[in-house]
């Protein structure tokens, strides 16, 4: 019989795996990023009606959104210093009905290594949803992958409020 220690280190073991194999779809990032052990995700009541938030992200997620965003890091040790440069393909998606506008944004870094394949368009980095709430106000959720406040979450909030339509700093955000 295997002692309560071992029991849950087998647990954090196995839940650990399934983040090895990223979602295939939105609505399984959904899920996943609700139960993960460190999500970010959240809601807000935006006062502006459902079309305007859906015309806010058609028009702002392909043009911030849709880009390549190279990084380079330099790590120094005692020893040698490290130079490694990173490049990040962004893809948004845009999906609006009069129930629910999505914008989901994948993400895939050049020469990363993965255990399985992620979806077409690279694994999934944000999804919000907003829903009507009633003529003049909406409800937005959001999910992400890291526990950190988050870049894109931040000005994806900003397009659906109004209130700061600029683009997300991809510099400044590694």
């Amino acid at each position: 019989m295997p002692r309560p220690h071992q029991a849950i280190g087998a647990a954090l073991l196995l839940g650990g795996c399934a983040s090895l194999f990223p979602p295939q779809s939105p609505e399984e990032f959904r899920r996943t990023a609700a139960r993960a052990l460190l999500p970010w995700s959240g809601t807000v009541e935006v006062a502006r009606p459902l079309r305007e938030v859906a015309a806010a992200f058609e028009k702002k997620a392909p043009e911030c959104l849709d880009l390549t965003a190279t990084a380079t890091i330099i790590t120094i040790t005692n020893y040698q210093e490290i130079i490694q440069t990173f490049v990040t393909t962004y893809k948004p998606t845009v999906v609006a009905s009069a129930e629910r506008v999505e914008l989901r944004v994948q993400w895939r870094t050049l020469g990363e290594i993965r255990l399985s394949a992620p979806p077409a368009g690279g694994a999934y980095r944000l999804g919000a949803d907003a829903y009507p709430l009633d003529a003049g106000r909406t409800r937005l959720q959001w999910y992400t992958v890291t526990a950190a406040e988050d870049f894109l979450v931040l000005a994806v909030r900003d397009w659906a409020t109004g209130q700061n339509m600029a683009c997300p700093d991809f510099t400044r955000n590694w």
